[in-house]
């Protein structure tokens, strides 16, 4: 696997200033180098990402995204992020992190079970002092857990009154809207999640204009304009929709190598199945240029995720299966 990583690392090196933008070239480098114990090369290219994108609110969801315990991360490195956020002038990613490291430690005092009747108990306290925006989506989120969805609309509708441009409560208020059969109410503040940038939403909106779902007429080419937005802002599978419509040529010119870009940049972001898609173009080497290292260490990647494609690919090839599936 090492002789694979050192060859994947050379072939990323060479790929900077060329077909991919320097970001997501310096992105996808750091997080196969990590992995491979190329630690210095790893926080090098980080570092050098964070120069040329920390004003990038998508950058700073990226951050952290990696920092939350769940990605291997802790609230010593959700700190780290918002300290950070702090210094760039990205106040809101600081109150983002903040607010996690408050949730993460009472869950950690609750014994990590922090249920829904006690949220509301813990919060409840607070709101005669503090009704803030934090506190009523708390207890909308939570009486939505309990499936007490009128209470969860009431809570998320005072709070959106405090931050009406707020994506996650807009998204949160259309899922509400979805359980209480309200479609048409959904619609609209998916659509409107969708338009701040709420990388969920965008999905929900581009898949429904795409394939007339959700009481939407079927329309491709709309639902692609927001998949190809989704994109612009780095979201993932957003990323790899615009990649399988190249590749496929859905309503559109077929072009492996267009595909190719935008599922490495998918990859780049996590997107497991984009990351075998580009992977296997690579090793194919018939639509597009062939790589047989970066293509291993993408299929590696993918594997690691318990992604049996990947894995039957690596088995077929011959090539090295990561350890965690050996």
């Amino acid at each position: 696997m090492q002789e694979y990583g050192d060859k994947a690392i050379e072939a990323l090196a060479k790929a900077r200033g060329q077909s991919l933008k320097p970001t997501y070239a310096l992105m996808v480098f750091e997080s196969i180098a990590a992995p491979l114990g190329k630690a210095k090369e790893a926080q090098i290219a980080l570092v050098e990402v964070e120069r040329l994108d920390s004003g990038n609110d998508a950058y700073w969801d990226r951050r952290l995204a990696r920092a939350r315990p769940q990605w291997g991360g802790s609230a010593e490195q959700m700190e780290i992020v918002a300290q950070k956020a702090l210094a760039a002038g990205k106040s809101k990613w600081a109150i983002y992190a903040k607010n996690e490291i408050i949730e993460l430690q009472e869950r950690e005092r609750a014994g990590g079970k922090l249920h829904a009747n006690q949220r509301i108990t813990l919060t409840t306290r607070f709101l005669d002092t503090d009704r803030s925006f934090a506190n009523l989506t708390a207890l909308s989120i939570a009486y939505a857990e309990l499936e007490k969805y009128d209470i969860a609309l009431k809570f998320m509708d005072e709070a959106l009154e405090l931050w009406p441009t707020s994506t996650s409560g807009l998204y949160r208020r259309a899922r509400i809207y979805t359980k209480l059969g309200q479609h048409q109410n959904a619609m609209k503040n998916y659509i409107r999640a969708a338009q701040f940038g709420h990388y969920n939403a965008i999905q929900v909106v581009g898949a429904a204009v795409m394939f007339g779902q959700r009481g939407r007429k079927a329309d491709f080419l709309n639902g692609m304009q927001w998949c190809k937005f989704g994109a612009s802002i780095g979201h993932g599978e957003s990323m790899e929709c615009v990649a399988r419509s190249y590749l496929v040529g859905d309503n559109m010119k077929k072009d492996a190598n267009k595909a190719l870009d935008w599922y490495l940049r998918a990859a780049f972001v996590g997107v497991t199945s984009s990351r075998y898609e580009a992977g296997a173009l690579l090793i194919d080497g018939s639509k597009v240029p062939a790589n047989q290292a970066l293509g291993v260490s993408l299929l590696q990647r993918a594997a690691q995720s318990d992604f049996k494609p990947a894995v039957e690919l690596l088995k077929k090839i011959g090539a090295p299966l990561p350890s965690k599936v050996e």
